[in-house]
């Protein structure tokens, strides 16, 4: 078992169920009650949806390589699943900076991709000394 991929697993569930029941109250109730283009509030509140269902398929994958190591755990798919959530994390950094705002969500995500990335080298180093 990786226990830092079990890590990276329990902190991208925290964030998914931190997305789905503080940010939907807090987001996504005042967003559907503004006026703005129709077109534009559903693709907005789709883009919301994706965002839920990607976290939750990607804990469901972390713990699947946590919890089978032997057939799935291997160090390339391990980094695909982490290497966006830095890059999500930077994004938000970016977005505080150029709003002006600090947007949290950052906080959340970097240490799943940085623990993930980890357990990606630690899936590494043991394939290639087997």
């Amino acid at each position: 078992m990786y226990k830092t991929l079990l890590a990276a697993a329990i902190l991208n569930l925290l964030s998914a169920l931190v997305h789905t029941f503080v940010g939907g109250p807090e987001v996504m109730t005042p967003f559907r009650a503004l006026e703005f283009n129709l077109e534009n509030k559903a693709i907005l509140h789709t883009v919301w949806h994706l965002v839920t269902i990607t976290l939750f398929f990607t804990t469901a994958v972390f713990f699947l390589i946590t919890l089978r190591p032997d057939r799935y755990a291997t160090e390339q798919l391990a980094a695909v699943m982490s290497l966006p959530y830095v890059l999500f994390a930077l994004l938000f950094v970016l977005m505080s900076i150029v709003y002006g705002v600090f947007l949290i969500q950052w906080v959340l995500l970097l240490p799943v991709g940085v623990v993930g990335l980890i357990g990606a080298k630690q899936i590494g180093r043991r394939n290639r000394a087997s």
